[in-house]
């Protein structure tokens, strides 16, 4: 795994070079390179030239915004991972304005770190992903777990929304829906259920998917959406 850290305070880009280097022999047999750079000037002339699969950016740089230079990256290095660093995330509104693989929150601590690089591990290695079958009148679909974007209510019926696939219809009420996919999905309004790894930004009122599509948040349901994408971004 070839990991670049971006943190301008070097003393804890130190602490969390020795953490991933220390964790990664108990992690994988494969060799672990970390690189740590103090701004944007140094990091980006690196990964224009070298590989590089994850980098851990501190979102709140001394003369440089993180979540900027994570857009950047994105842009043009799509399958970068990024991790945030950050110690105080529930003040930084714009987080949402790009998409980071996960956030590590300071401290810093050993099994934090820990548990970040078996995530990482798992998402580079492609981990297999889990399957379900939809059933109407078209037939059988085998649809990847990951690859649903959302679910709509629609009367008797549901839409579900995926990557690869577009829409499946069947019939199945939002009752039936929560039971099959409580365990991917989250209820974010009466009609609807969405993915978080497709999320591409959350609002007060709504969600955008990864698709365009914009999905309405209920009032009374958006600080446990929040709450709920904040939790699954740090674990």
């Amino acid at each position: 795994m070839r990991i670049a850290i971006c943190e301008d305070e070097i003393k804890i880009a130190e602490e969390l070079k020795d953490e991933i280097v220390k964790m990664s022999k108990y992690i994988s047999d494969k060799e672990v390179s970390v690189k740590i750079f103090t701004n944007s000037f140094g990091l980006l002339d690196y990964i224009e030239s070298n590989k590089v699969d994850v980098i851990f950016m501190d979102i709140v740089l001394e003369k440089e915004n993180g979540i900027s230079l994570t857009a950047d990256i994105q842009e043009k290095f799509k399958k970068v991972k990024i991790v945030f660093i950050t110690g105080y995330i529930n003040y930084v509104e714009n987080v949402f304005d790009v998409k980071p693989f996960a956030l590590l929150m300071k401290p810093i601590t050993e099994e934090r770190v820990r548990n970040m690089l078996v995530k990482l591990e798992n998402a580079i290695n492609g981990e297999e992903d889990n399957y379900i079958t939809i059933e109407n009148k078209e037939g059988i679909h085998t649809v990847e777990e990951n690859s649903i974007i959302y679910v709509e209510s629609d009367g008797r019926y549901i839409n579900i929304f995926t990557q690869n696939s577009g829409k499946i219809r069947a019939i199945m009420t939002m009752s039936g829906a929560e039971e099959k996919f409580s365990h991917k999905l989250m209820k974010v309004h009466r009609s609807y259920m969405i993915n978080f790894r497709k999320i591409k930004k959350l609002e007060k009122n709504a969600a955008i998917m990864e698709n365009g599509v914009r999905i309405p948040i209920s009032r009374g349901n958006y600080q446990k959406v929040y709450d709920s994408y904040m939790e699954y971004m740090k674990n």
